[in-house]
């Protein structure tokens, strides 16, 4: 089954919790989008030091991310780290394969405690950009001069669902260590 990330489980965190190597976790990736979610921030984690990332049903909204094929096996492992079914809940959903514009099947993880909004830590917005970065390699390796684009991330309030501002981050495929042969 896919597994959407959105947040913060990157290839590099993703291999470090599924005792995988990055290659094997691009190898079984794709580039796709959530339609009608948003990425919200929400809930103050001890561990980012600010807020987490979760996604709401919003009409019109696209969240990008890209998504893993894994293993019943690990995803509970997944689960662990998610906290669930305690602050996550887990949610069958549509995603659209920018590979193949077609729909597939996936889980996504959804928070079950939007009660707080504080800033993200500059650490998490680091390790959700390489999420982002991952979604815009395999969407389209091209777009990489150089193995960085520059985007904006807009970062909304999960509890009001408010905008409350854009950042410029600079994404970058550099973490992947692929091999540029």
């Amino acid at each position: 089954m896919y597994v959407f990330c959105y947040g913060s489980n990157n290839p590099h965190q993703l291999s470090e919790r599924l005792t995988t190597t990055i290659p094997d976790i691009m190898e079984r990736s794709i580039s796709c989008t959530l339609q009608n979610y948003q990425r919200v921030f929400a809930y103050r984690s001890r561990k980012w030091n600010g807020s987490v990332a979760s996604v709401v049903p919003v009409d019109g909204a696209e969240c990008q991310g890209y998504a893993v094929l894994l293993s019943p096996e690990e995803i509970k492992r997944l689960d662990v780290f998610e906290s669930y079914p305690i602050m996550y809940d887990r949610v069958t959903v549509q995603l659209m394969n920018h590979q193949t514009n077609d729909l597939v099947e996936g889980l996504v993880y959804v928070m079950n405690l939007r009660d707080e909004f504080v800033e993200p830590s500059e650490a998490y917005i680091t390790a959700c950009s390489k999420t982002f970065s991952t979604h815009h390699y395999l969407r389209n390796q091209e777009t990489f001069k150089n193995n960085e684009l520059d985007y904006d991330y807009d970062i909304y309030d999960g509890v009001s669902l408010q905008l409350i501002k854009t950042i410029k981050v600079t994404a970058s495929i550099d973490f992947l260590n692929l091999s540029k042969e």
